[in-house]
């Protein structure tokens, strides 16, 4: 009887040996896979981004800033694909700096005020009586101006916590110029 249990105890830690390598070897194999096919789609980005690329303006622009404008299109792109976090915004939050938020959370916070704005093809941000917000950063942010197709194609949702606010910024193709000409008390031409 003794022998019979020797034998099954040695059987059963050979399988769980067994188990544990075949464990360790699977996630290993698929780890290295599945960040093989990462690193493709971002080569693959990096191609595309590569060919589509603007040509260099000026003899200025050093290849240092090509690379960290291309990298920050790649960057968007992957987040926006759901390959990166969403860290940046995050951070944004966390240091009371305005902050993209998804449409469905867009008036959840109780006591804040909903606001729309319009961006304008001429990179004008107007209120909805098409008065110029001239401090842009600390109202949405420069960068929520990037994030136009991330949600909606022509819509982006800020929030300010500092200043208890969700801004609703609606894309308009039109020039600043070309809508407020109508409107003497806001037209003037130079």
């Amino acid at each position: 009887m003794k022998t019979f249990f020797k034998s099954n105890a040695a059987g059963l830690i050979i399988f769980a040996l067994g188990v544990i390598v075949g464990t360790a070897a699977a996630k290993n194999y698929f780890k290295t896979k599945y960040e093989e096919i990462a690193q493709e789609e971002i080569e693959s980005v990096k191609r595309i981004y590569s060919k589509n690329a603007a040509p260099v303006q000026s003899d200025e622009q050093t290849v240092e800033d090509v690379t960290e404008e291309i990298t920050t299109s790649f960057t968007e792109i992957l987040s926006h694909n759901g390959y990166l976090s969403n860290r940046d915004e995050t951070d944004r939050e966390n240091l009371g700096m305005p902050y993209i938020i998804p449409p469905e959370e867009y008036g959840e916070k109780t006591g804040y005020e909903l606001i729309s704005l319009t961006y304008y093809a001429d990179g004008i941000l107007a209120d909805d009586g098409d008065v110029i917000i001239e401090d842009m950063e600390d109202t949405v942010g420069f960068d929520s101006l990037n994030h136009f197709g991330e949600y909606e194609d022509d819509s982006v949702f800020v929030r300010n916590d500092s200043r208890m606010c969700d801004y609703e910024i609606l894309l308009d193709t039109r020039d600043y110029t070309d809508v407020v000409k109508d409107k003497p008390y806001l037209y003037t031409e130079d």
